[in-house]
């Protein structure tokens, strides 16, 4: 009977790898972007990321609205604080949550925390604002909380994974923080219940960049100086360890896992910064690999080179669900020159067939 369950699954699921039937880019032009997060409402299409503009990261918000998708003129969504970056977003009936990480001073490594903002119906003005995080009093260290990533369990409030770490201003970059692991909470009734720490005692080092989907967590790991390696990890209903394994590694790097639940399968994706591509994976009931979709192969037959003359990296992927298909916001970096001033990131929405 299991057996038939997830084949059955299996076969719902869209087909994998599998072409791309839409490719809108959102934000084009010369700018400084990251961390696209997108969600998918009767409306439209919402698309929430960073991007400099002045000398601050400020939250902008575009996306796709009405029946013939039209593209909505990039706005600024959230400037209250000195910056504000990494997204993700979260809905459920008419409420809409906003996760990200801010700073109340300029540039500053460390002392960053994480703040959910919970609106009505489509963002405008935030119901409330929720402090996720804040330095404990004579804390002898700033502490970095960042990359917060968003799940709404089917019971309960919404849940929020991000990383945290003591930075050592002082100290030089390599040995800057003495451990940086993965926090998890719930997010009820306007507080902060039931905090977890997902990786202490497991790993030494730096676990960040957190991707949940239920009691799934991706996650970036680099222990004793070692390239980062992307990790896979499953808990029980109590955030207890029930498994762990390495599913992919990059001399170069790794960036930005993405979690997607989408007709009972799982499907990951990341960027490999030696490729400057994204690879999105299907996973099968015990988490392993069965399937994967280059990003830059599967957009050739998609005429993307009509965008620009050169692409010279994809990144910043996030995966959601797009009306039961599986839907994608992406960074293209067409040129890289900041040393003069050239810098155009733009900002693409794909859906898999």
């Amino acid at each position: 009977m299991l057996a038939f369950a997830v084949l059955a699954a299996l076969q719902g699921a869209p087909r994998f790898p599998s072409p791309i039937e839409r490719l809108v880019r959102i934000a084009g032009g010369s700018a400084v972007r990251d961390n696209p997060t997108a969600l998918a409402t009767p409306a439209g299409t919402i698309v929430v990321w960073e991007e400099v503009r002045g000398s601050r990261y400020l939250l902008v918000q575009g996306g796709l609205e009405g029946p013939g998708d039209s593209i909505r003129t990039p706005a600024v969504l959230v400037d209250r604080w000195g910056h504000q970056w990494g997204p993700s977003l979260a809905a459920r009936g008419d409420t809409t949550w906003l996760a990200c990480y801010v700073a109340d001073v300029s540039l500053r490594t460390g002392d960053r925390d994480v703040v959910v903002l919970r609106y009505r119906d489509r963002l405008g003005t935030p119901l409330d604002t929720l402090r996720v995080t804040r330095d404990p009093p004579g804390a002898p260290f700033p502490v970095n909380d960042a990359s917060p990533s968003l799940y709404l369990a089917e019971k309960g409030g919404a849940l929020v994974a991000w990383s945290s770490g003591a930075f050592h201003e002082e100290r030089p970059f390599a040995r800057a923080y003495d451990d940086k692991d993965i926090l998890e909470a719930e997010l009820r009734d306007g507080k902060t219940i039931d905090p977890h720490q997902l990786t202490t005692a497991r790993e030494r080092g730096r676990e960040m960049s957190p991707a949940l989907a239920g009691h799934v967590l991706a996650y970036l790991s680099q222990v004793s100086g070692a390239p980062y390696a992307l990790k896979l990890a499953e808990f029980d209903a109590r955030w207890r360890l029930r498994s762990s394994r390495i599913v992919a590694r990059s001399s170069g790097g790794i960036a930005h896992p993405s979690l997607l639940r989408l007709k009972g399968v799982t499907y990951l994706a990341w960027t490999d910064n030696t490729s400057t591509d994204v690879t999105i994976a299907r996973l099968d009931r015990n988490l392993r690999v069965v399937a994967r979709q280059s990003l830059r192969a599967a957009l050739v037959p998609s005429s993307f080179s009509s965008y620009g003359p050169a692409l010279a990296g994809l990144s910043g992927v996030q995966l959601f669900d797009d009306g039961g298909k599986i839907g994608l916001a992406f960074v293209a970096t067409m040129e890289y020159e900041p040393a003069v001033g050239k810098v155009r990131q733009e900002i693409f929405l794909a859906r898999f067939r």
